[in-house]
């Protein structure tokens, strides 16, 4: 299986600026880590085994304001997530989950910043 992640470099993840970006992150205590959790599966096609898999990332878990919930399909309770792309060996998608300390996720909708620096990920209990 091969495993393409679709993070591009940007200003903000390769270089000088990169490094002192993820140096004030990291200062402040942004971002802590967080493991998403992926399915895989042994590609049998008669008695398919799906196994969770842990990979671990950095990122950091934010609220939607009032107006990101007004007539959309994001639900009080949901939590819009950050995950640095660098940080992570996959693309997330929405059959995967997020245990963020120690609270699992199902992950309802997965974005690219502009920047193309995070994965925001709407986040579900």
């Amino acid at each position: 299986m091969i495993v393409v992640n679709f993070c591009y470099m940007s200003i903000l993840t390769d270089g000088t600026l990169a490094t002192r970006l993820s140096a004030a992150l990291n200062s402040a205590g942004i971002p802590y880590g967080l493991t998403l959790q992926h399915q895989e599966s042994d590609n049998d096609p008669f008695n398919p085994t799906v196994t969770w898999v842990d990979h671990d990332a950095q990122g950091w878990v934010d609220n939607y304001s009032q107006q990101d919930l007004t007539g959309t399909l994001i639900q009080a309770n949901d939590r819009k997530v950050f995950i640095v792309c660098s940080s992570l060996d996959l693309t997330p998608a929405t059959v995967d989950r997020l245990v963020i300390s120690g609270i699992t996720y199902t992950v309802v909708n997965v974005a690219l910043d502009p920047a193309s620096t995070c994965w925001v990920i709407q986040a579900r209990k």
